[in-house]
């Protein structure tokens, strides 16, 4: 098979990287994390939760799937390539922004549903 990277781009499989980690955090939480779905339900009183088993299967999957393409990244010849300075910066920012989050929510200052809620449309961006 085919064992270089050269045409891979780099910001892609980041930017893919925290969208899915992202994902299935949100997906995870809503299914089997009680604290997080009462307090969906606190927010959202007459709300259904609809995420599935199969909501987080999917984005786990890919989210392995990534992880493993990445791995091919540094496994493999790359010709040189690594992710821009512009990729760089808005991972960091995001990864920034998540920590800046995590010690809000740690702090008593919003509840978990609202960190998981948080990453998922930070993710976005």
């Amino acid at each position: 098979g085919i064992q270089n990277m050269h045409m891979m781009v780099f910001a892609f499989l980041a930017y893919n990287m925290l969208g899915w980690i992202c994902y299935s955090a949100f997906n995870f939480s809503l299914l089997w994390i009680d604290v997080i779905r009462s307090q969906y339900y606190t927010v959202y009183p007459h709300g259904v939760i609809n995420v599935q088993l199969s909501d987080f299967a999917f984005s786990f999957h890919a989210l392995i799937l990534t992880a493993i393409t990445i791995v091919q990244c540094f496994l493999y010849e790359r010709g040189g390539q690594k992710p821009s300075a512009v990729c760089r910066l808005i991972v960091g920012l995001f990864l920034c922004g998540m920590i800046l989050l995590l010690i809000v929510t740690a702090s008593c200052c919003m509840t978990w549903f609202q960190y998981v809620q948080s990453s998922a449309m930070l993710n976005s961006l």
